[in-house]
């Protein structure tokens, strides 16, 4: 018995063995039989088919891209030779199959390779690389936005980045929230603004045509913000350079192409032309020209911009081109050097930091707001955060000369007509003018003012439609530019005079009300007073509502019947003696708190360009007071030849 078994064994291994030998030999065979002929159209027409959703060539870029090759998912850019390399080791394995089949192993020669890998091209070329819209891509999967369903990921999404993490539903930020609403000075709306604006990174609102501006010194929380950004989409998605390199640079706009955020870090003063800038941030075109390569066209660019500075950034354009696009944001708390921490930062190639964390939280945080109401905050910045009415004021006299003229030396009055004039030399050395009729012509009294400043003046004729433009389409002003035979003339502006009381053009209707609240510690005390008086109201009537004068007796306590002189008016008046001695005790001391408490403070409209005396002003300070006010944030204040921030309940306006 056990031989029969033995034998039985035997033969189920040589009958098993040779059933695999038949499974191989006819995959050998089928494998010989799908091998294309040894011809360059025969193979390339082969890898055409086997790559089929893998490779792609985009004749746009003219450059080559690989499904998967990088990040699941995803196509990446492939380099010419790697894809020769792919192409040259495919027809090695079928040369090799063919010897196998015991034909003569064939030959071949770079320009074998070089003419199947050119017919490949023509089989797998893209005319037009169209992502799928709609959709966001994550590690995990791609994410609707309108559904917010995750989905697997397709090669025919034609999706070239990603965000390097999973999605996760459940993920929060909490710390990130509160770190930005402190750095925003607890301004709500302006955190919504800069969440509105991290929205339309992730989701690629160009149309939006606006940049961040962030203006401040070191330790602000600049850098924070922007590497939060950078986190957000990816450090591959984000390319960093700076105003000038982009402007002067003829291969710069190359680099910002499949690019999601371009971050410009302008620490050096630029003051140069920007138009480059404006074709970034306003959907125009920018050149593709890569080194060693024949420039072939522009690229629409789908990135937003960020700039961040410690001055606002000048330029010699003085158009509303560059002016509506600016969201120009102070970043004026600065946290003392002892205090400061590494948040999250880009070290080694790598992100890292407390905030790392939360980054998938932060991105939940994002997209919860709806982008109707982020397009809405996004354009209607002005109307949708009122703090930074001042800081526009700001950026747009200290960018442009003719607004800082405007500002200081001209008069709204909607019937004025003022000529424009020339600027002629006054010869009279004992005038205290440069140029002639300065109190009469509007260009004379422009040259004035940029000679006193040390600023260039521009020609009349670009005077006349700057002026134009700035009265109309970046002030919203009602003038208008005529002509009769003595020249042209505004309608609507007028020098101003010594006589003239009315507030500057400009940053003169920036004012911020003074909110005159209990400061937290005072809260609580308040708190208990009032308590104690409603305690007080509702014993008197509960105590009228249950006794009679006639029918009561006096006992002493009560006070009904007592003589009206025992109803003080004073703050420490008593319904009644049967009143416990702790209550007793309990009421004196809070009143004694409110006593004590600084009477509030009323304090006048504190405006921009006002002059301020500062409250306990510090010995090296107080050489430069009174202060003229420079911006207004919320509850703080920027003063000239001050370099820090001081509390508006701090500064009492001057007469004048």
């Amino acid at each position: 018995t056990d031989e029969l078994i033995k034998r039985l064994n035997r033969g189920i291994t040589k009958a098993a063995e040779r059933d695999e030998q038949e499974k191989q030999k006819k995959k050998e065979k089928e494998k010989l039989e799908n091998l294309p002929d040894w011809s360059q159209s025969d193979i390339a027409e082969w890898l055409a088919s086997k790559y089929q959703g893998q490779l792609a060539w985009n004749v746009e870029e003219q450059e080559w891209y690989h499904y998967s090759s990088v990040t699941e998912g995803i196509w990446s850019k492939g380099s010419t030779e790697r894809i020769g390399r792919l192409v040259k080791n495919q027809v090695s394995e079928i040369a090799r199959e063919l010897a196998k089949s015991g034909k003569k192993k064939p030959n071949y020669t770079i320009s074998f390779v070089n003419g199947i890998t050119a017919l490949v091209k023509l089989d797998l070329e893209v005319d037009k690389w169209n992502e799928a819209s709609g959709v966001l891509p994550l590690l995990n999967g791609v994410l609707h936005l309108e559904s917010k369903k995750l989905m697997p990921h397709s090669p025919q999404n034609r999706l070239t980045w990603c965000l390097p993490y999973n999605y996760n539903i459940l993920a929060t930020c909490e710390p990130i929230q509160e770190w930005l609403l402190t750095m925003c000075n607890g301004d709500r709306a302006l955190m919504q603004l800069m969440r509105a604006y991290l929205l339309g990174i992730v989701t690629g609102r160009t149309d939006w045509q606006k940049y961040l501006e962030l203006v401040g010194a070191g330790g602000t929380g600049k850098s924070t913000f922007t590497r939060l950004a950078t986190a957000l989409v990816g450090m591959e998605n984000v390319h960093t350079t700076t105003l000038k390199k982009l402007e002067k640079e003829k291969f710069e706009t190359a680099s910002i192409a499949g690019k999601r955020l371009v971050l410009i870090n302008d620490s050096e003063r630029y003051a140069g032309e920007v138009g480059k800038l404006k074709n970034l941030t306003g959907q125009d075109s920018l050149p593709y020209e890569v080194k060693f390569k024949q420039s072939k066209g522009g690229f629409t660019p789908s990135a937003l911009v960020i700039v961040s500075t410690n001055e606002i950034i000048q330029s010699c354009d003085y158009t509303s081109g560059l002016a509506r696009r600016r969201i120009s944001i102070p970043m004026f708390n600065q946290i003392k050097s002892d205090r400061q921490k590494n948040l999250i930062e880009h070290k080694n190639g790598q992100m890292r930091g407390e905030f790392l964390p939360y980054i998938p939280g932060l991105l939940n945080w994002v997209l919860s707001m709806e982008e109707s109401k982020a397009t809405s905050i996004v354009k209607n910045y002005e109307a949708n955060v009122p703090s930074l009415l001042a800081m526009k004021a700001r950026t747009l006299v200290e960018t442009n000369p003719i607004a800082d003229w405007l500002d200081h030396f001209v008069v709204y009055e909607k019937e004025a007509r003022t000529n424009v004039g020339v600027a002629k030399r006054d010869k009279d050395s004992n005038s205290s003018h440069w140029y002639l009729d300065t109190n009469k012509w509007l260009y004379a009294n422009y040259c004035e003012y940029c000679h006193n400043s040390g600023t260039r003046p521009v020609s009349l004729r670009r005077f006349v439609t700057l002026l134009s433009d700035l009265g109309k389409n970046q002030l919203g002003l009602d003038i208008r530019k005529e002509r009769d035979r003595f020249g042209s003339y505004f309608v609507g502006l007028k020098i101003r005079e010594q006589s003239d009381t009315s507030p500057p053009l400009i940053t003169g209707n920036t004012s911020v009300e003074i909110n005159i609240s209990p400061k937290p510690e005072n809260t609580n005390v308040i708190n208990r007073l009032w308590t104690m008086v409603m305690d007080k109201v509702t014993t008197v009537m509960e105590y009228v509502m249950d006794q009679t004068v006639d029918g009561d007796e006096c006992d002493g306590c009560d006070g009904k019947n007592e003589k009206s002189d025992e109803f003080k008016n004073n703050v420490e008046f008593q319904t009644g003696c049967n009143m416990p001695e702790e209550e007793q005790k309990e009421e004196k001391e809070i009143l004694e708190e409110v006593l004590e408490m600084p009477s509030p403070k009323v304090e006048s409209v504190i405006t921009v360009g006002d002059r301020v005396s500062i409250s306990d002003c510090p010995g090296h300070w107080s050489w430069a007071s009174p202060f003229t006010v420079r911006a207004i944030d919320g509850e703080m204040v920027a003063l000239e030849m001050v370099n820090e921030l001081i509390e508006i309940g701090r500064l009492e306006k001057c007469s004048k």
